[in-house]
């Protein structure tokens, strides 16, 4: 017996300690399983699992997500974010709003950059809708600009934007210095910051749509001629080497003679974003497309080993609660609020999970009404990587006796200081009265006394 409890309470204490070493966030749940010519070689890469909301999505795997790198055009996805923000703000059309490319624009930001463009003629006239699409389609640096000019008024005012974005989104370690994604010490992006910012993108339907074509056309409104032009990003192009049928939409970026990457995946319901930053231009075998392949292999990978399990269900007992003053029941069951999904190794079931319940008091007194929220229930796997928690809730109510809420009352009232000082002024009064009596009666025996010897 002495063995069993000191291995209980040594599982406990484990486990407490496990909890207590558990990341605040950022957390990585599985390793990836790197083989001789399967490895992730850029410098920085997260594998997300989407859920329903941003509040759903489990980082599965991160290698130096917070560390910056420099985005290139893959600053686009910020600035088609912030774009879709201003132009909903400023109630403007895609299909009227226009701008223009001006001689001024190509002389203060575009000459001798050597930055990708449409090759825009001076006083070459576009819808928004054109100008973005451009943007986020192709590395059309001129178009970038132009687009944020028609809805900012200036390259600095939206770039402006673009950070009061981020800092919206709690991005901590991105800044942004100009939207055409010329190499810039201080402009910056991470892996971390990469998944929000695209995420939040990906909200805006027609935004959605933009990156994920993989050709656009554009019809000028004024001056120029209609040209077309390939998606920079050659996952969704199918005539590419790095064509990838399972990613629906992304953006790319060179800078620092670097690459970048995001893509989401989407596959038999599943949904996945992989980021891939400061990959070299070359890597194992001395092949190109790092970047592409590092994101191929992480999406891969997520809808090759992870599945969407429910494991913990809701209204299954997971502790209890002692009740008093109730006839109808001494104790009362904590069930989960609701059921708890999330995406895990497909070899992981419901018994591997760790529950930790914490019980918001340790007692209760009735009433209690169903449903009552009661504690909470964290659910870890490996001891120290906690993947969730969920509210624990009264299964049953319990009604409150009058009888025993009275004998309780009165109990309480034998127990309180006032009791026992009742008690103690009673025994002085008795005290009192027994002194008094035999004071008294000596008193009388003395009276008798001296009247017998007056008398004789």
């Amino acid at each position: 017996m002495k063995k069993i409890r000191f291995t209980a309470f040594f599982v406990c204490l484990v486990v407490l300690m496990g909890i207590l070493a558990v990341p605040a966030a950022g957390q990585v749940l599985y390793p990836y399983p790197e083989t001789e010519g399967d490895r992730v070689e850029s410098a920085s890469v997260m594998l997300v699992y989407l859920g329903t909301t941003a509040a759903d999505d489990v980082i599965l795997y991160e290698k130096e997500a917070d560390l910056p790198y420099s985005p290139g055009a893959l600053v686009r996805v910020m600035v088609g974010a912030y774009a879709m923000k201003a132009i909903e703000e400023k109630s403007l059309d895609l299909d009227t709003v226009q701008g223009t490319y001006t001689l001024e624009m190509f002389n203060s930001t575009i000459a001798g950059t050597g930055l990708g463009n449409c090759n825009m003629a001076f006083g070459e006239t576009w819808t928004l809708r054109d100008l973005l699409t451009a943007s986020m389609v192709t590395t059309a640096a001129d178009a970038a600009l132009t687009m944020a000019v028609a809805v900012a008024g200036s390259e600095a005012a939206f770039v402006a934007g673009m950070n009061e974005l981020a800092a919206e989104l709690g991005c901590t370690g991105s800044h942004f210095t100009n939207v055409t994604g010329l190499h810039d010490p201080n402009q910056v992006m991470t892996a971390r910051d990469t998944v929000k910012i695209t995420r939040y993108a990906a909200d805006y339907p027609a935004l959605r749509n933009m990156m994920e074509l993989s050709q656009y056309s554009v019809n000028p409104v004024s001056k120029g001629s209609p040209r077309s032009w390939p998606a920079s990003n050659e996952l969704v192009r199918s005539v590419s080497p790095y064509y990838n049928a399972n990613v629906v939409y992304g953006r790319t970026g060179f800078a620092d003679d670097r690459y970048s990457v995001v893509a989401m995946g989407s596959k038999a319901g599943y949904e996945y974003m992989a980021v891939a930053l400061g990959a070299p231009k070359t890597g194992d075998g001395d092949k190109a497309g790092v970047h592409y392949r590092d994101v191929s292999r992480l999406l891969g990978w997520g809808f090759r080993d992870f599945s969407y399990k429910t494991l913990l269900r809701k209204n299954e007992p997971v502790g209890r609660i002692d009740v008093g003053l109730s006839w109808e029941t001494d104790a009362v069951a904590l069930v989960p609020v609701a059921d708890f999904s999330t995406i895990v190794a497909s070899g992981v079931d419901a018994s591997q999970v760790i529950r930790v319940v914490t019980k918001y008091q340790e007692t209760l007194t009735a009433p209690v009404e169903k449903d009552q929220v009661l504690g909470k229930v964290e659910l870890y796997l490996n001891i120290d990587q906690k993947i969730g928690e969920v509210e624990l809730v009264a299964a049953e109510g319990a009604k409150r006796s009058d009888l025993l809420a009275a004998w309780e009352k009165f109990r309480a009232f034998l127990r309180s200081p006032w009791f026992y000082a009742g008690i103690i002024l009673v025994g002085l009064l008795l005290i009192g009265y027994v002194v008094l009596n035999i004071v008294h009666n000596r008193n009388r025996r003395r009276q008798g006394r001296k009247k017998v010897r007056r008398f004789k």
